[in-house]
């Protein structure tokens, strides 16, 4: 009876204690199709700490992987972490999230060359579930920023 009264309490502790996971994020799951473009972004919660994604795009014969995107939860951070096909020498370039809701987030790594932010948020429109990428810096000395439209489940 003490060593349940004590599992009891130990999962009550860690269900209140707002123990950060990758689920905060599990809006951000599913299959997620370019407004107006042959492209796609599709995310799968792999586990408490670790979400993966990708973005693909048709070149009219075949679907492309573009990226791969490892968003995860280390070390009391939360780290948006693409690797861009043909970019950064194929390797993943880090993005610390800066701030989060239950709808949004916005991570930044200010010594990337370009992007140094990225965000993204979703929201209802109608029956409808959109999604704004948006990745934005100074480029060439010039402020760039560049959105991308995306409506859940929707070829």
């Amino acid at each position: 009876m003490k060593t349940l009264a004590i599992l009891i309490l130990s999962a009550s502790t860690l269900l209140f204690s707002g123990a950060k996971t990758i689920h905060q994020f599990a809006w951000l799951e599913g299959e997620w199709h370019n407004d107006g473009s042959p492209a796609f972004e599709a995310w799968q919660i792999q586990n408490d700490t670790v979400m993966l994604g990708g973005s693909y795009h048709n070149d009219g014969k075949e679907w492309l992987r573009d990226e791969t995107i490892q968003f995860k939860y280390e070390a009391g951070e939360y780290w948006y972490i693409p690797t861009v096909e043909g970019q950064n020498n194929n390797q993943p370039v880090a993005f610390k999230l800066t701030s989060y809701t239950d709808t949004s987030f916005v991570a930044e790594n200010p010594q990337h060359d370009f992007p140094k932010r990225i965000a993204y948020r979703t929201f209802k429109q109608g029956r409808l579930q959109k999604m704004i990428a948006e990745i934005s810096g100074n480029r060439n000395g010039v402020e760039k920023k560049i959105a991308f439209s995306f409506t859940k489940g929707q070829n």
